[in-house]
Protein backbone atom coordinates (compact mmCIF):
# COMPACT_ATOMS: atom_id res chain seq x y z
CA UNK A 1 0.00 0.00 0.00
CA UNK A 2 1.89 3.13 -0.80
CA UNK A 3 1.57 6.45 1.40
CA UNK A 4 -1.20 8.13 -0.23
CA UNK A 5 -3.53 5.29 -0.25
CA UNK A 6 -2.53 4.23 3.36
CA UNK A 7 -2.90 8.09 4.61
CA UNK A 8 -6.00 8.33 3.09
CA UNK A 9 -7.24 5.00 4.73
CA UNK A 10 -6.51 6.03 7.84
CA UNK A 11 -8.26 9.46 7.72
CA UNK A 12 -10.96 7.42 6.61
CA UNK A 13 -10.87 4.89 10.20
CA UNK A 14 -10.67 8.52 12.10
CA UNK A 15 -13.29 10.09 10.66
CA UNK A 16 -15.52 7.33 10.74
CA UNK A 17 -14.66 6.58 14.49
CA UNK A 18 -14.87 10.24 15.44
CA UNK A 19 -18.08 9.81 17.42
CA UNK A 20 -16.10 7.34 19.69
CA UNK A 21 -13.36 9.65 20.47
CA UNK A 22 -14.75 12.37 22.70
CA UNK A 23 -12.48 11.88 25.86
CA UNK A 24 -12.56 14.82 27.75
CA UNK A 25 -16.29 14.47 27.93
CA UNK A 26 -15.86 11.11 29.08
CA UNK A 27 -13.31 11.79 31.88
CA UNK A 28 -15.34 14.88 33.01
CA UNK A 29 -18.52 12.59 33.47
CA UNK A 30 -15.94 10.05 35.33
CA UNK A 31 -15.78 7.64 32.79
CA UNK A 32 -13.05 5.72 31.94
CA UNK A 33 -10.80 5.96 29.21
CA UNK A 34 -8.61 2.87 28.42
CA UNK A 35 -8.43 -0.50 29.33
CA UNK A 36 -5.84 -0.50 32.46
CA UNK A 37 -8.86 -0.43 34.94
CA UNK A 38 -10.79 -3.41 33.27
CA UNK A 39 -7.27 -5.55 32.94
CA UNK A 40 -6.48 -4.39 37.27
CA UNK A 41 -9.65 -5.93 38.24
CA UNK A 42 -9.55 -9.26 35.76
CA UNK A 43 -6.08 -9.54 37.45
CA UNK A 44 -7.28 -8.66 40.82
CA UNK A 45 -10.26 -11.47 40.63
CA UNK A 46 -8.11 -14.04 38.63
CA UNK A 47 -5.32 -13.84 41.17
CA UNK A 48 -7.65 -13.85 44.16
CA UNK A 49 -9.75 -17.39 43.00
CA UNK A 50 -6.11 -18.82 41.87
CA UNK A 51 -4.91 -18.04 45.50
CA UNK A 52 -7.98 -20.02 47.49
CA UNK A 53 -7.05 -23.05 49.54
CA UNK A 54 -7.16 -25.83 47.07
CA UNK A 55 -6.89 -24.34 43.93
CA UNK A 56 -4.37 -25.95 41.19
CA UNK A 57 -2.94 -23.49 38.72
CA UNK A 58 -1.31 -24.75 35.74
Amino acid sequence: MNCKKSRQSEIGYFTKQEYRMHYKLFRDNGLFVGLGVLEAGCKTVIGQRLKQSGSVGE
